[in-house]
């Protein structure tokens, strides 16, 4: 679409009303999807012949009782050519996949200085973080610890 983002195409279509393929709106991730996952409409093989499935599993969270999807390695997914629902040429699709590659963050010449001076050096040594634990799972550990105190025990009647 002539070199827009995916963030102003979003926002031409819901302003034509087009339906979204899940929810109320499009937004820019519905185009750009998931690297890892291999999600969203630029990276869909789909339109170029290719079936591919067993991206993801579900497990079950101890916690919440939701069930949550968890990537699987590239090397369990299952592919299967179908030649009849390709709807973009092979050449069409690679040139937007290397679009999209030059545009992200962890393309090299789009690498970002941090804000502060000693961003990324420093860290706070009073918080609780487990040996090899990323940021996303502190947080998701805190925001867990914060539902459960949060939820309200009311006591069951005897009967």
């Amino acid at each position: 679409m002539d070199g827009r983002t995916p963030r102003e195409i979003a926002h031409d279509l819901n302003k034509e009303r087009v339906s979204p393929p899940r929810g109320r709106a499009w937004n820019a991730s519905t185009i750009n999807g998931n690297l890892e996952r291999g999600a969203g409409i630029l990276q869909n093989e789909l339109y170029v012949r290719r079936l591919v499935w067993n991206k993801v599993r579900m497990v079950k969270d101890p916690d919440s009782g939701k069930r949550l999807s968890r990537p699987n390695p590239k090397s369990d997914w299952q592919v299967a050519e179908v030649p009849h629902l390709a709807i973009v040429n092979r050449e069409l699709f690679t040139a937007a996949q290397q679009r999209k590659e030059e545009r992200s963050h962890t393309h090299p010449s789009h690498q970002r200085r941090p804000r502060r001076m000693l961003s990324g050096l420093l860290r706070c040594g009073s918080a609780w973080q487990p040996m090899g634990a990323t940021n996303q799972d502190v947080f998701a550990f805190a925001a867990r610890r914060r539902r459960r105190a949060a939820r309200v025990r009311t006591p069951r009647p005897f009967i």
